[in-house]
């Protein structure tokens, strides 16, 4: 319910795009058009195709004309019909304006993505095309909005310019109309901001000084248009004269929160806002504030705006609700955690197993406290550098420093690994463990049954799977836990006879690597078991960094194979595997280019299929990290959609180079493991 009332909230229109002329106001609300005459009375509508995506919206007399953005083409809209009258699709990128002469003979149209204007005739055909990119003059960067002046040239707005030029019907520059100054004081930027504009359209000392002009409007002699930042939000409405000279500034009641579009008829002005959904009209005369337009625009702003409201309503109730209806699930799982943690706390493991008869790695204290230290280190010199650069990552330094920072990780990585702390076989886990073991079978054992020792090992690579392992002098059990090593949960168990047993042996986990990332590595042994089950023989493979325990196992049970005589067959718990022979179990040689190509599809995929777990994982939430950051700066890089300053694209291109370094990289890595792993 909560799900569905938010996205009914996304789906409510608000008033956008607007137009005006002497027969009337033509306003797109959603996805329908509303006429309206001068006193705001709607005289009719058109609803448009869901597809469409305007880019402008003109009423030339009484027709409506319509740019969509989606298709690049320019429509007249009549009785719900879409008639093309120019399709731009084969040069238009992105957002472009248009503009008509009054002889309805050529079309005119600013592509802000190519800073470019083309010049069409009425059935479309290109005739030229002229600007160029830049911020000269004759040059355009990011071109919005195009209009007739009175006598009959072009006014375009040249956004990223900051000022408004003339140009001639044929596309040659004239002259600059006006300059836009720069408004309040110079723009410092905060730490947030300054990592958040690593990829900025300006420089950070230019960022905030200039607003940027781009909807426009001519009423009489004076140019109105929009200055805004971060889009078209916290926009002013400004009048410059027909000299170009700053005259006042249009002021609502309460600032305009999203400014969609600007229109005007005669000596009034109309201001769209998405955010409140409200239609602002002004006097330019003597610069005031006349009210919201349309008493009937306003009803169907608070009708959506109450629905709104409703929807909100409906989400907070259904989130209440769900609470509501939590709670007492909660509290109650709770009551029950409490109680079993309670009984668990209660059990002595030294009724139980002798204190050496648990098996358990050496944790070296000195490297553990090393590694905390160090990363503590690394963590406050990564904030000394974000704190003493204005953008760390564009200072000409940053791959010295950031090399030695990602050493020291890695270093203290290794440390916290070597130092015993992150393998599960250490004395509190494991007690840990068997507490809920006697816990919840507290007649596990049979009268004349002795623990002879116990540990636990990872049982998998991958997930996050461990085992108890509780040897007595009758059989073997098998306790299967998941989770990690904060908390984890008692699963299924099986026990074995050890006359079951067919096999036993430890080897090396090879996870060769040639790189750095090789110091995250634990030298890993395995301990092989091949266990004759109701179904055949399965293999059961443990893992664990320190071979001594796992070369105790397998002498212990070496020693009960061999002088087992009871198999406990009736109580025994066999789990259902696929019957295999023998002779199929064996390493099986891998494909060297298999690898490789995986770690060219994604970074990581590779060092999964190497069975270097951690290390694919490294590399993949590095490669996604890369993508995030990369993805948005490129694509706007490609499409011309943003301006680059000199520091913004060299971070775009030492990031892409460091990409590409880490995407080798990664391949290589790959393919020399796959190579040792098939010898």
């Amino acid at each position: 319910m909560k799900l569905w009332a938010e996205n009914k909230i996304n789906e409510l229109p608000s008033p956008n795009f607007i137009s005006a002329s002497e027969n009337g106001v033509a306003v797109s609300w959603g996805n329908t058009i509303y006429l309206l005459d001068h006193t705001g009375h709607v005289t009719g509508k058109e609803i448009l195709p869901e597809k469409i995506k305007l880019t402008q919206l003109k009423l030339i007399d009484n027709e409506i004309w319509i740019g969509d953005v989606a298709s690049k083409c320019i429509y007249k809209v009549k009785n719900a019909e879409l008639k093309k009258v120019l399709d731009g699709s084969s040069l238009i990128r992105n957002v472009f304006k248009f503009a008509l002469n009054k002889t309805r003979d050529r079309i005119y149209v600013t592509d802000s993505s190519n800073h470019k204007g083309y010049i069409y005739d009425y059935q479309g055909r290109l005739l030229k095309n002229f600007g160029k990119e830049g911020k000269a003059p004759a040059e355009l960067k990011f071109p919005n909005s195009i209009l007739f002046t009175e006598d009959g040239n072009l006014l375009i707005v040249n956004t990223n310019a900051h000022r408004l030029d003339i140009y001639s019907t044929e596309g040659d520059f004239i002259k600059t109309f006006a300059n836009v100054e720069s408004i309040g004081k110079k723009y410092i930027p905060s730490r947030a901001d300054v990592l958040r504009n690593i990829f900025s359209n300006v420089d950070n000392e230019v960022r905030g000084k200039y607003e940027w002009p781009t909807l426009l409007t001519l009423c009489n002699d004076k140019a109105v248009f929009l200055l805004a930042k971060n889009g078209l939000e916290n926009s002013k409405l400004v009048v410059y004269d027909n000299q170009g000279r700053f005259s006042g500034e249009l002021a609502p009641t309460e600032p305009l929160r999203m400014a969609g579009d600007v229109a005007s008829w005669g000596d009034n002005v109309l201001v769209t806002d998405r955010e409140t959904r409200k239609i602002h009209l002004f006097k330019v005369e003597n610069m005031s504030y006349i009210g919201e337009f349309s008493q009937e625009m306003k009803d169907l702003s608070f009708k959506n705006i109450l629905e709104e409201k409703n929807y909100k309503n409906i989400s907070c109730i259904a989130l209440v609700a769900l609470l509501l209806v939590s709670v007492p699930i909660i509290i109650l799982l709770m009551h029950q955690r409490r109680r079993e943690a309670k009984g668990v706390a209660t059990i002595d493991i030294k009724s139980f197993i002798p204190s050496d008869a648990i098996w358990t790695v050496k944790l070296d204290k000195k490297k553990l406290q090393m590694s905390i230290a160090l990363m503590g280190f690394v963590f406050i010199l990564l904030i000394i550098c974000l704190s003493v650069f204005k953008v760390f990552l564009l200072h000409r330094n940053f791959i010295i420093i950031l090399l030695i920072i990602t050493i020291l990780y890695f270093y203290a990585l290794m440390l916290l690994i070597s130092s015993g702390y992150l393998f599960v076989a250490r004395r509190p886990l494991i007690e840990k463990m068997l507490k809920e073991v006697f816990f919840k079978h507290p007649q596990l054992f049979q009268p004349d049954e002795v623990v002879a020792c116990c540990t636990a090992l990872q049982s998998s690579l991958i997930m996050k799977k461990y085992v108890l392992l509780i040897m007595t002098n009758r059989q073997l059990f098998m306790f299967d836990i998941m989770g990690g090593l904060t908390g984890f949960t008692l699963r299924d168990f099986s026990r074995y006879a050890y006359r079951n047993i067919k096999s036993v042996s430890v080897e090396k986990v090879n996870m060769p690597s040639k790189l750095v990332i090789r110091s995250i590595n634990a030298n890993m042994h395995m301990l092989r078991l091949s266990i004759e089950g109701g179904t055949g023989v399965k293999e059961m493979n443990f893992y664990l960094a320190q071979n001594q325990i796992l070369d105790k196992i397998k002498i212990f049970l070496e020693q009960k194979r061999s002088k087992s005589e009871f198999i406990d067959i009736n109580n025994q718990k066999v789990e259902t595997v696929k019957a295999i022979h023998p002779g199929l179990r064996g390493k099986i040689e891998t494909k060297k280019w298999i690898a490789p190509v995986l770690s060219a599809i994604f970074p990581g995929l590779g060092q999964f299929y190497n069975r270097q777990i951690l290390k694919g994982t490294i590399f993949s939430a590095a490669g996604c990290m890369f993508i995030i950051i990369l993805i948005r700066p490129l694509m706007e890089f490609i499409n011309k959609n943003v301006e680059y300053s000199e520091k913004g694209l060299k971070a775009l291109v030492i990031f892409v180079l460091f990409f590409l370094l880490f995407y080798l990289m990664n391949i290589v890595d790959a393919y020399f493991n796959s190579k040792k792993e098939s010898l």
